[in-house]
């Protein structure tokens, strides 16, 4: 049974669960997030001209054109495999040189650990993204009630009337198995986010051909003679609507999750045979 969007959520985020330093620095991107929107989004196109220029020529992108489609007010998630540091920095070059048509607003929920227990985590979130590193997911046992903080947050961005994209890792961690095919067992929460959000456009992608090292990378951009590619593969819309109908318990979450996965997966093995032929 589909639950109405929710409203406004007025509810303070729970800083009672974290140190005087995890305050600081959340407060400080809890204030840029809610009231200067304008410097996340202007920061971000800065660092997307940039950062375009050490991939434009050793990238290739499959399907993009499918995302012309949706229109700035459009909510979209975006769900990707994770293996780098730069996976969803890709994505969003390769979105900004397509389709200037898209939401311009961009969050990208990621792992408290670092970016938001040091201050030198704070430094490379605002140099990065302007600060778009929210919400923030906690792994430690005595604060995973600001996770339900956080999934409200990002429910409540996808029912706005005001265009977004949430760019979102299934897998919930940095997969380093050699096989750049493989996907870590997914995290329950995109599916739950993706059920909550019923207008949210489900977008799946596999990258392919990235690696950590920046340096190496943007050597390769600018090489000649390197045979490096990156892929980056956008999949048709994931449908949900059967699932949304039914009662949201985890069950629902899990089935949801595990269909945005087979999309990843089969967008895996369709670059896999493009390799081989």
């Amino acid at each position: 049974m589909q639950e109405p969007k929710p409203q406004k959520n007025n509810t303070p985020p729970p800083i009672h669960l974290l140190n005087l330093k995890e305050k600081i620095i959340f407060k400080i991107v809890w204030f840029t997030n809610k009231y200067l929107n304008w410097y996340t989004i202007l920061h971000q196109r800065i660092v997307r001209f940039f950062f375009n220029r050490f991939f434009l020529r050793h990238t290739k992108t499959f399907n993009i054109e499918s995302l012309a489609q949706y229109p700035k007010n459009s909510h979209i998630i975006l769900a990707a495999n994770h293996r780098t540091y730069y996976d969803n920095f890709i994505v969003m070059t390769q979105l900004y040189n397509n389709h200037k048509r898209l939401p311009r607003r961009c969050l990208f929920p990621n792992r408290s650990t670092f970016y938001y227990d040091t201050f030198r985590g704070l430094f490379t979130n605002l140099i990065g993204t302007g600060l778009a590193l929210f919400p923030p997911i906690y792994r430690q046992r005595h604060q995973y009630k600001f996770n339900r903080f956080s999934m409200d947050y990002m429910v409540e961005q996808l029912c706005d009337k005001k265009g977004i994209i949430i760019a979102i890792h299934p897998e919930g961690t940095r997969n380093d198995s050699p096989d750049p095919y493989s996907l870590v067992k997914a995290k329950t929460g995109v599916g739950e986010l993706a059920i909550k959000s019923p207008d949210s456009i489900l977008i799946p992608i596999f990258i392919h051909g990235l690696s950590n090292r920046l340096k190496q990378e943007i050597k390769y951009n600018y090489s000649r003679k390197s045979s490096s590619q990156v892929s980056v593969m956008f999949g048709e819309a994931i449908k949900l609507d059967d699932l949304r109908q039914q009662e949201h318990t985890k069950v629902t979450y899990r089935q949801a999750t595990e269909r945005w996965v087979a999309a990843i997966n089969q967008l895996a093995q369709e670059h896999q045979k493009t390799q081989a032929e």
